[in-house]
């Protein structure tokens, strides 16, 4: 019995301690919580090549496409790449519509930064 009550003093002063940005004055729940907690949501789903952030007051989607070995002319690169990065861009705000924005007006983001990254190890042909 005494180690149950040790446990919950323990539990409830870690508790207090690690509640100071999560609550606001009022008891309502902080926008720093409610972003960490739709950043950990995200990030848990282990999208592959996809990773969320929030930079200052903005939500970050940063996604990376592989183009594997291939090797392009530099005109055909640069098309593959503009096409890839706004298929990226595309494909995230046609779901953010789907789900609707309001958790992020929740969360007291100002906008969004789509980060597209187009990965291509075999480079240009000569």
């Amino acid at each position: 019995m005494r180690n149950i009550v040790s446990l919950l003093v323990v539990s409830f002063g870690f508790f207090g301690l690690a509640q100071n940005d999560v609550l606001n004055e009022d008891g309502t729940i902080s926008s720093y919580a409610k972003r960490e907690l739709l950043i950990a949501t995200f990030n848990d789903l282990d999208i592959e090549g996809v990773t969320f952030d929030i930079e200052k007051d903005y939500f970050v989607v940063v996604t990376k496409d592989d183009c594997e070995n291939n090797e392009f002319e530099a005109k055909e690169m640069q098309r593959r790449a503009m096409l890839s990065s706004f298929n990226q861009a595309l494909g995230h705000i046609n779901y953010f519509k789907e789900k609707g924005y309001s958790v992020f007006y929740d969360c007291q983001l100002n906008g969004m930064i789509f980060k597209t990254n187009i990965v291509c190890m075999g480079g240009f042909k000569s």
